[in-house]
């Protein structure tokens, strides 16, 4: 799926043309798939048990492949990237800063902060191997897959070179102003109002008390 959008720079029809051409492929039939997509791009593939079309598995993988949901939703699949990178810095951000505690304005940016220098520097660790070369490899069980064993590549431990650019950050800093609230007024940042505060105005408790209504009543 993702070789047909990075191939087809856009072109929504050679997307789908690619996708539907999964149905012959897999049937040993690799040309005359239709005119934006006439034939696989493959080299020559070794001989292996193929689905035979026509058969009862090709009816049903074709019956999946030709989903009108499906097609709708490939031809606007994007050409460029897709969004693991970005769910993988969302998972970074929830290490540094959990969903589950609070935080202030300056806390929740120094966080935020820290997740994109972690991330920018350990987002694309190499496999990591043995001694022998050899990659390394872990098995999990997941839920979502009825807990059939799945392999998953390790990749090599991660780095925290910008701790020390930090250290000195903060040393420089402390060199030059005396105390904490010097250096933080001279930074010169607005720190937005809360957010209660832009929505309406505050009300009296005993009024919002007394229009309150739960669904008792």
């Amino acid at each position: 799926m993702y070789w047909c959008a990075a191939t087809s720079h856009g072109n929504a029809e050679e997307v789908l043309a690619k996708w539907l051409s999964i149905g012959n492929h897999l049937a040993n039939i690799h040309s005359g798939h239709s005119e934006t997509f006439p034939s696989c791009m493959h080299g020559e593939i070794q001989d292996r048990i193929w689905i035979p079309a026509g058969t009862r598995a090709h009816k049903e993988i074709e019956s999946i492949l030709k989903s009108r949901y499906l097609l709708k939703d490939v031809a606007k699949l994007s050409p460029h990237g897709q969004t693991s990178y970005l769910e993988g810095f969302h998972s970074v951000i929830c290490h540094f800063a959990p969903k589950f505690y609070h935080y202030h304005y300056n806390g929740m940016k120094a966080r935020l902060l820290m997740s994109a220098l972690h991330f920018n520097e350990n987002g694309t660790r190499l496999k990591a191997h043995t001694k022998t070369g050899e990659e390394k490899w872990s098995v999990s069980y997941p839920k979502s897959r009825n807990w059939e064993a799945t392999a998953k590549p390790l990749k090599t431990n991660p780095t925290y070179e910008y701790i020390g650019e930090l250290l000195q950050e903060v040393s420089d800093i402390r060199t030059e102003f005396p105390s904490c609230a010097l250096a933080d007024n001279s930074l010169n940042e607005h720190q937005p109002p809360c957010m209660t505060e832009t929505h309406g105005k505050k009300r009296e408790k005993q009024i919002v008390v007394r229009n309150h209504k739960t669904r008792f009543h």
